[in-house]
């Protein structure tokens, strides 16, 4: 799993890349979305799991909104290659979300972003692979 350590803040790393709270890559040239209330966003997740292992995966894609479906295929192959902010319990999970989600608008520099869209849509599915 790509984790490292950020001593629990988050770090930009260079231009492209920086790390959340925890420790996981964060992509900050993804496409912004623009909100109908004028905030923006980057990244809203839902959260996903099966036994031991659950995940924050991402549910705005290339700048838009995707369903849960859509949200899942895109992040297979990311979760089975540990790329997606990975926990051992659902509790984890969840209350990690809308930190990352604010540590992107931080480290982005984003005044309109709100910080506490990605709890938004925390969902457990049951056998994701």
């Amino acid at each position: 799993m790509p984790k490292y350590n950020s001593g629990g803040i988050p770090v930009r790393i260079n231009a492209r890349y920086g790390l959340d709270p925890d420790g996981f890559i964060v992509d900050l040239q993804r496409p912004v979305l623009n909100n109908p209330d004028g905030s923006q966003a980057t990244e809203e997740s839902m959260t996903v799991g099966d036994r031991n292992d659950f995940f924050n995966i991402p549910t705005i894609v290339n700048g838009e909104r995707v369903g849960q479906d859509q949200a899942m295929l895109d992040a297979r192959l990311d979760m089975m290659m540990g790329n997606s902010p990975n926990y051992r319990t659902l509790a984890e999970a969840l209350m990690s979300a809308p930190d990352r989600s604010s540590s992107i608008g931080n480290l982005r520099g984003m005044d309109n972003h709100p910080s506490s869209r990605s709890a938004k849509l925390s969902t457990i599915f049951r056998g994701l692979f």
